[in-house]
């Protein structure tokens, strides 16, 4: 009786394929693609004007290609996103793990210099040395200090409160010293309907 591995018979089944834009070219006429590939020009650093629309069905065109951009751009930030969380849970599993093996052993370490009487200790793969911590000042009750210091140990940071200063130029119209009004560009929000993605 063989024993040998059979491979399964073809056909085998084709792959899913995620669309990208590039994929949706197809639905474009020549006009379009040429639109296209002057939006990629753009991209690429090649000063192209912007399109120019002038019927609402044109207009329909670039809204669903500004649609379909908007989708590859949530699904690679959702990709981006999910891949970072993936790494950091990684890399913190990894470090918490490697610096509870780093604290057993340099407890031990710790305790030998103890037993030895030293406070440096020249060996072949470092040197030990038992260095003395650090005092610091810590306020355990906020309000309590607070209440009872002097101001002298009390920091405090000026800095402009933007949102006083718009409420105080609405109401006065009076702009202070060193203060201006400044005016981002206009830009056009494209907002869609998630029920019909």
């Amino acid at each position: 009786m063989s024993t040998a591995l059979r491979l399964p018979e073809g056909p085998f089944p084709v792959p899913q394929h995620q669309p990208e834009l590039s994929d949706w070219m197809w639905l474009l006429d020549d006009d379009e693609r040429d639109r296209e590939s002057a939006a990629d020009e753009y991209l690429d650093g090649v000063h192209v004007p912007a399109p120019n629309i002038d019927c609402a069905a044109l207009a329909e065109r670039h809204l669903y290609q500004v649609r379909l951009i908007r989708r590859e751009l949530d699904e690679i930030e959702a990709q981006a996103t999910a891949m970072h969380d993936r790494i950091t849970a990684w890399a913190k599993r990894r470090r918490e793990r490697l610096e509870r093996r780093e604290a057993w052993h340099k407890g031990g370490l710790m305790a030998y210099m103890v037993w030895c009487g030293r406070k440096t200790l020249d060996m072949v793969n470092g040197t030990l040395r038992v260095v003395a911590g650090r005092e610091r000042i810590e306020v355990l009750d906020l309000d309590a200090f607070l209440a009872a210091a002097p101001e002298q140990f009390v920091r405090t940071v000026r800095e402009p409160d933007k949102t006083a200063l718009k409420r105080h130029l609405r109401a006065t119209g009076e702009l202070l010293p060193g203060t201006d009004v400044v005016r981002g560009d206009d830009h056009l929000s494209c907002t869609f309907d998630a029920k019909t993605d």
